[in-house]
């Protein structure tokens, strides 16, 4: 069972990688090809976009390269994309109090940026409780908690791109220290995974650059390597999983986000401080 609940949750993460956020690298540096469809795609949106970040050139690529490419195609999609926003109410979803009280359950950080200024989203797994939430029928709520981070993390790329930075994607970065299939893999956790993922289609395409896994357990290193096997080498490379080999770990992190802006939970000099 605990091996079936490893499986289960990464084939779910992987499909919701394979469907919304998977990476490019270099992903601001466009072919010719691209820039020339870049701009009739700018022309065919120009009157439904109706935010400032929108119009930019890092935002509607990840839409173009979602759907190879195609205008038509990467149009509808982001007709999609606003409709959800709309009916979700997701432009005004930072300022929803709920979603500041589940901060208290499943805390989390968009504080720190790698050396390229991309933003780090991190948090530490076994201070959320993911069960009980799901177990207490907060499915609903948990799934506009998702939404909530993703647009908090990525709120702060538009930010920076908007000021002129050379950024759009972010680093995700988490500490599976404490990872328990009762807490996070049971069985009711797998079918509210399922819908989190659900979820996540189609609202953020391309936006994470690395998710980066640090303390896993060994089974779950296992389970990481049969998934990641079976998977393109596009969606593979965005994947980088650690022991408890600190050394190991810390090396990685360490080419891409300087000491100050780790927590010393990540190895870093950064004070701690409560998370988001």
């Amino acid at each position: 069972m605990e091996y079936f609940s490893y499986l289960s949750l990464l084939l779910l993460l992987c499909l919701s990688v394979l469907q919304t956020v998977f990476s490019i690298n270099k992903d601001t540096q466009y072919t010719p090809a691209e820039k020339q469809t870049l701009i009739k795609f700018k022309e065919a949106v120009a009157g439904i976009v109706y935010k400032d970040y929108q119009k930019l050139d890092s935002y509607l690529i990840h839409f173009l390269r979602r759907k190879d490419m195609d205008v038509g195609q990467a149009k509808a999609l982001l007709q999609a994309n606003f409709k959800w926003r709309k009916d979700k109410n997701i432009d005004s979803i930072l300022q929803e109090k709920q979603m500041l009280e589940l901060e208290k359950y499943f805390p989390f950080s968009v504080d720190e940026v790698d050396k390229t200024e991309r933003p780090i989203l991190n948090y530490i797994l076994h201070k959320w409780n993911i069960r009980r939430f799901i177990l207490a029928g907060k499915t609903e709520d948990l799934q506009r908690y998702q939404a909530y981070i993703l647009e908090n993390a990525a709120k702060k790329v538009y930010d920076k791109a908007l000021a002129g930075k050379d950024v759009s994607q972010i680093i995700v970065l988490v500490d599976l220290s404490g990872f328990n299939t009762r807490q996070h893999g049971c069985l009711a956790c797998l079918q509210g995974f399922t819908e989190l993922a659900q979820l996540g289609q189609k609202s953020y395409p391309n936006l994470i650059y690395q998710a980066i896994f640090i303390n896993s357990p060994r089974s779950f290193n296992t389970v990481l390597d049969l998934v990641k096997s079976i998977l393109p080498p596009k969606i593979q490379q965005i994947f980088h999983n650690f022991s408890y080999d600190k050394n190991e770990w810390r090396a990685h992190l360490s080419k891409m986000i300087d000491d100050d802006q780790l927590s010393s939970a990540f190895g870093g000099t950064r004070l701690d401080k409560p998370l988001i």
